[in-house]
């Protein structure tokens, strides 16, 4: 079974209404419609939705709403279920926490042979809950904690349960977000983009941009600012923070992050990233460039005295693939480390204890060709099919 959405609910009482609906297709490209899994409509202005494959239907499934939330809606495929965060959004403006119709993929990730699933987005924060009058009881709206993002993370438990508690619906709390995992927390510069992958049961990746001197207004829309780098953050499964993230000024998640053998690989168009001010149309391009993250040594201990290495490549294999090191004990820029300024956030210092820590390594990866398991590729590496007839060239190590 594969499963999709589209955005104008065409059936049932929001005819009409933008939104999103879920529905599921078999191999031969059959519709099916599936009690209990399948929607005609299900959060209003939901211009980003995170879904996840599943032993059996319902799929996991994550959206988000104009009227101040975000569900966990596996089992309702509505905008109710197990309520991930508050966030601060206005009358048909989600906030884009998924990254909007251009980029929700790779938002939600099942942790390889487990029931656990990690979700990431970016967030505002939420202060200041107060009832929604159009909802009605159950449901609160919120102000922003910061006009900036930052990067959140939640684990799952189960693709319809969360291994920790739910965002309150307390009309009055002045802080509605203590049950986020922050994966950033600054009130000076903005995180968008956001994207996470894992790598196997206990390690995933999660990818945003940082924006420096960024400009915000008060509508929860994205913010421009000056380009600062792509950071790739290791976590566990827990959600907690492992080490540095690795930084790289070349290369951007722009595309599903997919399993490609031990790595995680993305593709992304290799030119100048300009975040500075809408763009109103966009550039030609003939190319396709791809990345790869993988753990060092390639196991599911990494190693925990090498130094992160990065490494983006060309379509075709190459030579002379440019290479990124980053300096030794890599660490955020001064005005990028997390916000000590006090706020009513509690601090879940569970999710801080020290934990050894793998360095990530981004490993070439050459781009998709025509190869299979017998040849096609230059010397020195090997085919992994991703699919018929079509497979990457990877270093053959």
């Amino acid at each position: 079974m594969q499963t999709y959405n589209h955005k104008i609910a065409y059936d049932g009482e929001a005819n009409g209404h933008y939104g999103d609906s879920i529905q599921y297709v078999d191999e031969s490209g059959m519709l099916k419609t599936i009690s209990g899994a399948s929607s005609t409509f299900g959060c209003s202005h939901n211009t980003g939705i995170a879904f996840e494959a599943a032993d059996e239907a319902p799929f996991a499934s994550i959206c988000a709403e104009d009227h101040g939330s975000i569900w966990l809606n596996t089992n309702t495929q509505y905008m109710s279920g197990i309520k991930i965060a508050n966030e601060n959004t206005t009358n048909g403006v989600s906030g884009e926490p998924m990254g909007g119709m251009g980029g929700s993929y790779s938002a939600l990730s099942r942790f390889l042979g487990s029931d656990k699933y990690i979700f990431a987005w970016q967030s505002r924060g939420a202060i200041s809950l107060t009832q929604d009058s159009w909802m009605g009881d159950g449901y609160v709206q919120s102000s922003p904690r910061w006009l900036n993002h930052n990067a959140a993370i939640s684990i799952m438990a189960t693709k319809n349960s969360l291994a920790g508690a739910e965002a309150i619906s307390k009309v009055g709390a002045s802080s509605g977000d203590s049950q986020v995992i922050w994966v950033t927390k600054s009130n000076s510069v903005d995180h968008q983009n956001v994207h996470v992958a894992a790598f196997d049961d206990k390690y995933a990746l999660v990818t945003y941009e940082q924006l420096e001197n960024p400009d915000c207004q008060p509508v929860p829309l994205s913010c421009t600012g000056t380009f600062s780098g792509t950071y790739m953050q290791l976590v566990d499964n827990t959600g907690a923070l492992i080490g540095s993230p690795v930084v790289a000024k070349d290369a951007y998640v722009a595309g599903d992050m997919v399993n490609i053998g031990d790595k995680l690989c993305w593709p992304y168009v290799d030119m100048t990233w300009d975040l500075s001010a809408p763009k109103g149309n966009g550039t030609y391009t003939s190319q396709m460039s791809f990345a790869c993250m993988g753990l060092q040594g390639g196991s599911n201990t990494p190693a925990s005295n090498t130094t992160p290495k990065t490494t983006t490549s060309s379509p075709v294999p190459r030579s002379d693939d440019s290479t990124l090191v980053p300096k030794k004990n890599t660490t955020l820029p001064a005005d990028t480390t997390p916000d000590t300024t006090p706020d009513t956030t509690p601090k879940d210092t569970t999710q801080q204890q020290s934990k050894p820590k793998p360095k990530p390594k981004l490993q070439t990866c050459e781009g998709f060709v025509k190869c299979t398991s017998t040849g096609g590729c230059a010397s020195g590496y090997k085919c992994i099919t991703v699919r018929a007839g079509r497979g990457m060239c990877v270093p053959d190590n």
